[in-house]
């Protein structure tokens, strides 16, 4: 029952630090457009929340991790990493609209443009990084198991902080472990159709302006 009870909580953790990701920035704009200026730290609340929870998915991990089975871990590190694909999709079409702006006659976004994609990938690049204790502790768990060598130990963990890496580590391991197998299929063939439409794109693009000559 005790297990259980920290299973639990360990999912909750994971769902809450998943809400606060989508919902700080809406929150964040809303606030500053409808609360006065004598509420600036519940402002700065609602921007920090991605960072409150991924500090409390840091202190579950370390307080529960050792006592919870390696797939619920694994569960928890899968359910944040795929929840926030769309997130990061979404990031990613900021940037590069933001980055097509820098080439507009607006003259303020050649340096404001640059400002805003580095504050975009750092921003992004955190809540990445907070997301990632529970693949971190599912990683160590599986090689104090004898589940995976120290080395390939070692390079999930490093790899949980870098963009796209992070997720396909995970979907290898859900595979390798028979675990969320349909929805990780699913994402791997939405993967590879998103990257033949983009290569189809450049193609075309490619071919156009050849013939445009």
């Amino acid at each position: 029952m005790e297990g259980n009870s920290k299973n639990r909580k360990l999912y909750i953790t994971a769902i809450l630090y998943i809400v606060s990701v989508y919902v700080f920035a809406p929150l964040f704009f809303y606030m500053n457009k409808n609360v006065g200026q004598d509420a600036a730290g519940l402002r700065v609340v609602s921007f920090a929340l991605p960072f409150i929870f991924g500090l409390v998915n840091l202190v579950a991990v370390l307080v529960w991790a050792r006592s919870t089975d390696r797939d619920t871990l694994l569960t928890c590190a899968v359910m944040v990493k795929y929840a926030l694909i769309p997130f990061y999709i979404l990031g990613a079409i900021s940037i590069a609209l933001v980055f097509l702006l820098i080439f507009t006659p607006v003259v303020i976004m050649i340096f404001l443009g640059p400002a805003v994609i580095a504050i975009l990938c750092v921003l992004g690049w955190l809540i990445l990084v907070m997301g990632s204790p529970y693949a971190i502790a599912y990683f160590i768990r599986s090689e104090h198991e004898g589940c995976l060598p120290k080395p390939v130990c070692a390079l999930s963990c490093l790899l949980q902080f870098i963009f796209t890496m992070d997720v396909f580590t995970m979907m290898f391991m859900s595979l390798k472990e028979r675990k969320w197998r349909a929805v990780t299929i699913a994402l791997l063939v939405i993967f590879a159709l998103a990257l033949m439409a983009v290569a189809c794109l450049v193609i075309l693009i490619i071919v156009g302006a050849f013939n445009l000559k």
